[in-house]
């Protein structure tokens, strides 16, 4: 599954993969510009990582 989001201010790509002796892979880039930019999501969700 690859997928990417694109706006005039963030770009995500966001790859899972499977591979042999794990569930799944998950690849993400973010680039996003100079500024303020603010993660949020539910607890527990890996914002920190």
């Amino acid at each position: 599954m690859d997928r990417e989001v694109n706006s005039s201010r963030l770009v995500a790509r966001i790859q899972k993969k499977r591979r042999e002796g794990a569930s799944f892979v998950l690849d993400v880039a973010l680039h996003a510009p100079p500024g303020i930019t603010i993660l949020f999501g539910p607890s527990g969700a890996g914002k920190s990582t």
